[in-house]
């Protein structure tokens, strides 16, 4: 079988650009099928204009063009996929590839120790949907070891736990990290790329990819830590097989099937 690469082209605009004291809101493409677009850039989008569904919120907020936890311990943000309208609530779907993409920026000391930052499953009752029998973990961000070199990507594993595909990534203080996944439902599997750079794949030990939730959180052993976070998109990828643009945040993505 043929492996297929996906390579980034550029860096494009985001979702709402200060320009001085002003803020420019840009327009993403439409994900084909169910999807998310979260740009919470104002007080009153804490629900997408099109897609998504928020599914819980608990201590976040708005500050004109990013959501923020105002640094209280368990602060989250749960969001999910849907179809457009806003539509009904819809998991992703396992045979055609998808996108994700969010932006996030630490402006306090990371604390010591490891837990989560961000993870996605397929858990429907999470989200307040119908149990299905599964509730599987699918990607995740995590900070490890105290410092801002100490972030780590993890995939869902057999046992409910998390097994480790890249480790000791920088997101410096008070700077904008792209943290962007590509599922290819070719391989299965999800190839990973941090801020620009790609850093690795791998297939989910539990063979699910039906993501229906993901959910960005303070950090729980917390402290002064705040968390921001933009652009969050999550999209179908039209075409796969073909050369196609997917722009979904920040980041342009080409798909190329290699001979």
């Amino acid at each position: 079988m043929m492996k297929k690469s996906i390579g980034i082209l550029s860096v494009l605009c985001i979702a709402s650009v200060a320009m001085g004291d002003s803020i420019v809101p840009v327009v993403f493409p439409t994900p084909v099928g169910p999807g998310n677009q979260t740009p919470l850039f104002n007080p009153t989008n804490e629900n997408p204009v099109d897609y998504g569904i928020t599914g819980f919120n608990f201590g976040w907020t708005y500050d004109g063009f990013q959501g923020f936890n105002a640094g209280g311990v368990n602060a989250l943000i749960r969001m999910a996929p849907s179809l457009q309208g806003p539509g009904a609530f819809a998991a992703m779907q396992e045979n055609v590839d998808y996108g994700f993409h969010f932006e996030f920026q630490m402006t306090g000391a990371v604390p010591a120790g490891s837990d989560i930052m961000m993870f996605s499953k397929h858990s429907p009752p999470d989200i307040g949907q119908p149990a299905d029998g599964r509730e599987d973990r699918m990607f995740s961000i995590w900070y490890t070891s105290g410092t801002t070199d100490g972030f780590s990507v993890r995939v869902g594993d057999n046992a409910g736990g998390w097994t480790i595909v890249a480790q000791n990534l920088s997101a410096p203080l008070g700077e904008y990290i792209d943290f962007d996944v590509h599922y290819d439902a070719s391989a299965p599997e999800f190839e990973f790329y941090w801020d620009g750079t790609p850093i690795g794949s791998a297939q989910t030990g539990h063979g699910r990819y039906d993501l229906d939730f993901w959910q960005i959180e303070e950090i729980v052993s917390g402290g002064p830590t705040i968390t921001h976070i933009r652009n969050v998109r999550l999209g179908h990828i039209p075409e796969p097989g073909t050369l196609a643009l997917l722009a979904l945040g920040g980041l342009a993505l080409a798909l190329r099937r290699r001979s």
